[in-house]
């Protein structure tokens, strides 16, 4: 796996403001970031993109975070997916092929460092001592 494929994250969320602002979290930390507006867009990239992770709203209105997750886990079942929602109270259960979620008022502190965990790497030498609590 080239450099390149072991920093892509594809992020999806029919919220573009959501999308941008992960986007440029992302990206300030040394991650190349596609994006996809839609669940079914989201899902075309993911079967055609090297990707090393995806990060994806619960609820959008062609399909649930979790079908997405479904979906990609179906022909990359080695990609994590990462459940984003400000819904707090999404069952366990429906979180299905998830590898893990974080609440959208939670993403500033947690999502680079959830990102960073499930890549096994650190892109831009970020140090763990400066990655607040679990």
């Amino acid at each position: 796996m080239s450099n390149e494929e072991n920093r892509t994250i594809l992020c999806i969320d029919d919220d573009r403001g959501a999308l941008d602002y992960h986007r440029a979290l992302l990206e300030r930390s040394g991650y190349l970031v596609l994006t996809a507006s839609s669940a079914r867009r989201g899902v075309e990239i993911a079967q055609t993109s090297a990707i090393t992770l995806v990060l994806v709203d619960y609820n959008m209105p062609e399909m649930t975070g979790n079908e997405v997750a479904n979906a990609i886990k179906r022909v990359k079942p080695t990609v994590p997916v990462i459940i984003v929602s400000s819904d707090d109270e999404i069952p366990k259960a429906a979180l299905g092929q998830a590898d893990g979620f974080v609440l959208k008022d939670k993403v500033i502190n947690l999502l680079v460092p959830t990102v960073i965990a499930f890549c096994g790497g650190n892109p831009r030498g970020i140090h763990e001592g400066a990655i607040a609590g679990d």
